[in-house]
């Protein structure tokens, strides 16, 4: 026996069944449109259980990965002992008033799927629309490396869609650009690195190559652009760089390697510190103080905190502290 269906008018639907539809069939068609079927894009680190005193949305973005990246929006931000100081540290002990997520995205180096373009229509769906995300509140986003270039392409996009009128994502887009309070860089080679251009012809030679490395050689045309485009687009918007001094040495890399210069990473900032970390260590922190721990926390330096405040107070950051230290802490 063979069930029947039935069609029902969409008028003898209660009201919360229609609401129910709604937010299920945007969920599908965000889905579909990035192809991420069971993949969950967005993680929910820490939230206050008062959701009324959220005062702020931090966003972290994780960087390029050599194997699978499913795991990486965890794993880039935890320590040898396990700590993940966005949740452990960060919201639970010193920012406990802010929404903390961490975004997973497909940024693998071999055999990657997803472009730059793709990867930030999905986030403009997930981040801006599904979690809400800077729509009633300031919100920084937190980049490591390749994190940082997607974050500003997910600006870029964002700032697009909201140039669109009547829609609903037109909408979330317009706040979330609105209420973009700054950006916070761990290692991002915002002119490209030596070993993404190595990545690019390697894996390209065996056709193996992720979309996502175009923006990551050095002098990338994508990456200049998108480096232009993003500093147009927001002019007044507050930052903070960190960039790291030493070579990141695996036991597969000898002698070890400096990953992003100096100069990359200090492309187009006028607030950064130098910090005595390598590619990988410089996002965590072994300890609260730890360097780079405490240039996100301290009131002595440009931090998390800072970036959501000014935001609150429609105060820019040039008016308050310019930053430019080396080794400073």
């Amino acid at each position: 026996m063979h069930a029947t269906c039935r069609k029902v008018p969409l008028a003898l639907l209660s009201a919360s069944t229609k609401i129910c539809l709604a937010r299920n069939t945007q969920k599908l068609m965000s889905r579909a449109l990035s192809g991420s079927w069971g993949q969950q894009t967005v993680h929910t680190l820490f939230e206050p259980s008062d959701a009324t005193s959220i005062s702020c949305d931090v966003v972290f973005f994780h960087g390029l990965q050599l194997g699978t990246y499913e795991n990486a929006w965890e794993h880039t931000w935890q320590n040898k002992a396990g700590v993940l100081w966005p949740k452990d540290w960060l919201g639970q002990q010193d920012f406990p008033t802010a929404r903390i997520l961490s975004i997973c995205y497909d940024s693998q180096a071999i055999r990657g799927s997803k472009d730059m373009n793709q990867i930030a229509k999905n986030l403009v769906q997930e981040v801006c629309m599904m979690a809400k995300v800077g729509q009633q509140r300031p919100v920084v986003l937190v980049g490591h490396s390749l994190g940082g270039l997607v974050l500003k392409k997910l600006a870029m996009e964002a700032q697009k869609e909201a140039g669109l009128q009547g829609s609903a994502l037109a909408q979330c887009c317009k706040a979330f650009c609105s209420n973009l309070a700054g950006t916070f860089f761990f290692a991002t080679p915002h002119g490209g690195a030596a070993l993404g251009s190595v990545a690019d012809r390697v894996f390209g030679a065996v056709k193996a190559r992720g979309p996502v490395l175009d923006y990551l050689k050095v002098f990338s045309k994508q990456g200049a652009e998108l480096n232009r485009e993003f500093m147009l687009a927001y002019p007044t918007l507050n930052f903070m760089a960190l960039v790291e001094t030493k070579a990141y040495k695996p036991a597969w890399l000898l002698p070890g390697v400096h990953v992003v210069k100096e100069i990359s990473a200090m492309q187009g900032m006028h607030n950064y510190i130098e910090v005595d970390e390598d590619h990988i260590s410089i996002c965590k922190p072994d300890s609260k103080n730890a360097n780079t721990y405490m240039v996100a926390v301290s009131d002595r330096y440009i931090t998390l905190h800072m970036l959501a405040e000014l935001t609150r107070l429609h105060m820019p950051l040039a008016c308050q502290r310019h930053v430019c230290c080396r080794n400073a802490v």
